[in-house]
């Protein structure tokens, strides 16, 4: 039967130093029913978008058939069409990815194949932190360089806990902090669909203004990093949001993204009041970050028991 429960949208908004995570909603309005179309987030969100650019998901289940619209969107003014492509597969474990790798040049093409690696263990890195499993994920990663625009919309259909998902991230030759970006904008969108397809998903659940689901989702954002590649230094851009001024966004969505981020911030920026290096594995610190991680994934479960 088909389920009764409305189709469920997130985002993770990478911004110039002030969003962490958005509700996409306007950026899926025109898309419904296709599996492929161009579109933009609002304008008014447009100048505050970092390099990195937006990403969002939109998730509708019928009984244990899941329709995904991925969205990928990068700033820029030049035309990737006109870059070179070059694609590699992995897989490894019950993880299929592609990468699509466009402006090929040996040093891109060396940190493109550290982040697929990485990749290769968000499954396993996510089944450990959350309630539930993830049994397949096939993924498909197209990588484009600075300075070059990249708009698409894809819908795919996976069933069961098996996940397929596509996205657009920057990857720049000589920046470890690309791979460790798309590491965590992946994981975080990742976490989204596993939520709403296992019924944890509760984006109305607030706390002090922020959204549970994006705290939770945030925060766990640095266990993964910690969990896959070693090591973590927390939102590298935190110290940006202090002061900014969000009144003159949409309420509903940049204003709640920006509470949520700045929660996260705080809590995971006391890890490093007394010892400002990188959170290692065998730190006494990466203790306390898991704690913090199945802490906020507690919360929104709670929240989602009791409010539905």
């Amino acid at each position: 039967m088909p389920s009764d429960q409305p189709a469920k949208t997130s985002g993770r908004y990478t911004r110039s130093g002030v969003f962490s995570h958005l509700n996409l909603h306007v950026l899926f309005a025109a898309c419904f029913i296709v599996t492929s179309c161009t579109t933009l987030p609002p304008k008014d969100l447009i100048p505050h978008l970092s390099n990195n650019g937006a990403k969002g998901v939109q998730l509708s289940s019928f009984g244990r058939f899941h329709f995904a619209r991925y969205i990928s969107y990068l700033p820029g003014q030049a035309d990737e069409r006109n870059l070179t492509i070059e694609s590699f597969n992995a897989n490894a474990n019950e993880v299929y990815i592609n990468i699509e790798l466009r402006s090929v040049d040996k040093h891109t093409k060396n940190m493109a194949a550290l982040t697929a690696n990485d990749l290769l263990s968000v499954r396993d890195a996510l089944n450990y932190i959350l309630p539930f499993t993830m049994n397949r994920l096939r993924l498909r990663v197209v990588m484009i360089p600075d300075g070059f625009r990249y708009v698409k919309t894809k819908t795919v259909i996976f069933s069961g806990n098996n996940v397929s998902a596509e996205f657009a991230v920057r990857m720049n030759a000589d920046s470890d902090t690309s791979r460790r970006n798309a590491l965590r904008d992946i994981a975080h969108e990742l976490m989204h669909v596993m939520f709403s397809i296992n019924g944890i998903s509760n984006k109305g659940a607030k706390l002090n203004g922020g959204s549970l689901e994006e705290e939770a989702i945030y925060t766990v954002e640095n266990c993964v990093e910690l969990r896959i590649t070693g090591s973590t230094a927390g939102n590298p851009m935190a110290h940006h949001s202090n002061g900014f001024d969000a009144s003159g966004l949409a309420q509903s969505n940049a204003v709640t993204s920006l509470v949520s981020g700045q929660h996260v911030d705080a809590a995971i920026a006391q890890l490093f009041a007394q010892d400002t290096r990188p959170i290692t594995t065998d730190d006494p610190r990466a203790e306390k970050l898991e704690a913090l991680c199945r802490e906020a994934i507690d919360r929104l479960v709670t929240a989602t028991d009791t409010h539905g």
